[in-house]
């Protein structure tokens, strides 16, 4: 049986209050991450959200571990350079278009969050910040009117082939990969009533 190892993570619990569907206008451009959470949070109403996402790819932005941090313990400090190039790669320009992605996080626009620690601004100038991690998969057309989000995420890793996994970054530098970028799909939210921080 898969046993789950974590150094350290985020557990969201209860039932998902919404579902809601995008697609980009047909010769319109693909649409933000930035955009589909800004519409999934004022949707749910709430200032914190946690947001499943299945939608197809128009490329992903973000960073990927070159090695599990369980097998050796990361330089230190991991995060500066040189040393986080033993750690980390980061998308040059978007990957994984043409795939279908499974994405999963939390946002929240509420500057005194105990979410803070964890999570970035969703791009420049955006009072909403996240943190996303997605599961890019082999292609094939979204189902619509998709529902189950159990079904579906079993669906993928059962049937696709799993392609690579990222945390998604905004990279808005002059000569950046920008944001991820989706066609259509179909988000799965919760409002997230409570935060408690254990140790």
């Amino acid at each position: 049986m898969p046993r789950l190892q974590v150094l350290y993570g985020l557990a969201c619990e209860g039932d998902f209050s919404k579902i809601v569907y995008f697609e980009s206008r047909e010769n319109s451009l693909p649409l933000t991450l930035r955009e589909i959470i800004q519409a999934c949070r004022e949707m749910a109403g709430s200032d914190a959200i946690a947001v499943a996402m299945i939608a197809e790819s128009a490329g992903l932005v973000g960073a990927a571990l070159r090695r599990s941090p369980a097998f050796a313990a990361p330089p230190q400090p991991a995060f500066e350079h040189p040393q986080i190039r033993q750690w980390l790669s980061f998308t040059a320009e978007r990957a994984y278009a043409r795939s279908l992605a499974f994405l999963v996080g939390v946002a929240t626009s509420d500057p005194n969050s105990l979410l803070n620690p964890i999570v970035r601004p969703l791009a420049k100038d955006c009072d909403i910040a996240g943190h996303f991690h997605a599961a890019s998969f082999s292609y094939h057309p979204l189902k619509k009117g998709e529902t189950n989000l159990k079904e579906a995420a079993s669906g993928l890793f059962e049937l696709e082939n799993l392609q690579g996994v990222l945390h998604l970054l905004n990279d808005e530098r002059e000569s950046g990969a920008g944001q991820s970028e989706f066609l259509r799909g179909a988000c799965w939210i919760g409002s997230i009533a409570e935060i408690s921080a254990e140790k």
